[in-house]
């Protein structure tokens, strides 16, 4: 049997703005996993844990039964990537049956937390058939196909993809988003291995290291929202120059983070945060997005009382803030605050960074 545990994930900055080709974020792996467990069948069958059995009598994946659950969609996606992709292989091995098991652990009482649950699960259920047909994958090749599977719903075009680059990578990733026009042309002209081992124009994905003595805090407001319905409401008929502004103030920000983590600038890092944090505010207003709810406005008033870097992750309304903290312990005084204002603290730590290559 193989086991497989994939993060995930938390924006630590860039959010709207990375999901425009060519523009920035830092996106942060977090100790909370999907665990995967693959092992041969007589049948391919899967069992998660939240969404029941799914069996395929005939061992074949192609022309799967439609289904109407979005996450049994994106499993179903999966396959069909793996599938196209097994049999573009020169030295393409045979389809073993299997058994995967899914659970998740990115919930609490069956309540999403807002880390990212379909990309960890479309890179989870890839990397798991991957490796159980002894087929080697390198980091960036697991991205490419993941986003690959989830560009194949019309639900998550306009993601960003944030969430695979941390399922893909661990630790903290700085992550620019692919040319999404030159991906979907090339799909359609060229083999799945060809565009996979093709370079992505604009792609950027590496890894960057929270200092040491720097703590993540993460604070749950028990509300879950929906990314890619913030992402709908996107007004595209706004002014193209305050957008322009937008992801140009959002790429200078992610780059003035990713420069104080290497330099361990503290200062730098708050200043940074906070700048980043306006300029979210400000774009959400001007393009009429749902974004502070009261738990996270109390959330940042509440870390500004301790004097902490702090910023709301992800499209906001709803899900989790962030701060930072020199304290490996967080102060109870704070934890005490965000409890009268309904907000949970999560015992989270950015996870470790994966290895360079799945090697079989």
């Amino acid at each position: 049997m193989l086991k497989l545990q994939i993060p995930g994930k938390l924006f630590l900055a860039g959010e709207f703005a990375v999901t425009h080709s060519g523009h920035s974020s830092l996106v942060m792996a977090i100790d909370r996993y999907i665990d995967f467990k693959i092992k041969p069948a007589s049948q391919i069958e899967i069992q998660s844990d939240l969404l029941g059995a799914y069996s395929i009598p005939n061992n074949q994946l192609k022309n799967l039964p439609n289904t109407l659950d979005e996450q049994w969609q994106l499993i179903q996606s999966a396959l069909n990537i793996f599938e196209k992709f097994r049999k573009d292989l020169e030295k393409s091995p045979a389809l073993k049956p299997f058994s995967l098991e899914i659970e998740s652990h990115l919930s609490i009482d069956h309540i999403k937390i807002g880390l990212g649950s379909s990309g960890a699960t479309v890179v989870g259920v890839l990397a798991s058939l991957l490796q159980f047909h002894q087929i080697s994958f390198s980091k960036t090749k697991l991205f490419k196909l993941a986003s690959l599977a989830l560009l194949q719903l019309p639900k998550f075009k306009k993601g960003s993809m944030g969430d695979i680059a941390a399922a893909c990578f661990g630790g903290i990733v700085f992550y620019q988003k692919f040319d999404q026009a030159w991906v979907e042309k090339e799909k359609r002209q060229t083999s799945l291995l060809n565009l996979i081992n093709m370079e992505w124009p604009l792609l950027k994905l590496e890894n960057a290291h929270l200092p040491n003595n720097w703590h993540l805090l993460v604070g749950w407001t028990k509300s879950p929202a929906d990314t890619q319905t913030s992402l709908k409401q996107i007004n595209q008929s706004k002014s193209q120059e305050l957008e322009s502004e937008f992801l140009i103030d959002s790429d200078r920000d992610v780059l003035k983070i990713q420069k104080s983590l290497a330099q361990n600038d503290w200062s730098a890092f708050n200043l940074a945060i906070t700048s980043i944090q306006k300029t979210l505010i400000n774009y959400t207003i001007n393009q009429n997005i749902p974004y502070q709810t009261p738990a996270l406005q109390h959330f940042l008033s509440d870390a500004k009382l301790f004097n902490l870097p702090s910023k709301i992750s992800g499209a906001g309304n709803g899900d989790n803030g962030i701060a930072f903290t020199l304290n490996r312990i967080p102060d109870p005084k704070l934890l005490d605050t965000w409890k009268t204002h309904g907000i949970q603290n999560l015992p989270l730590n950015i996870a470790p960074v994966k290895g360079t290559y799945y090697g079989i």
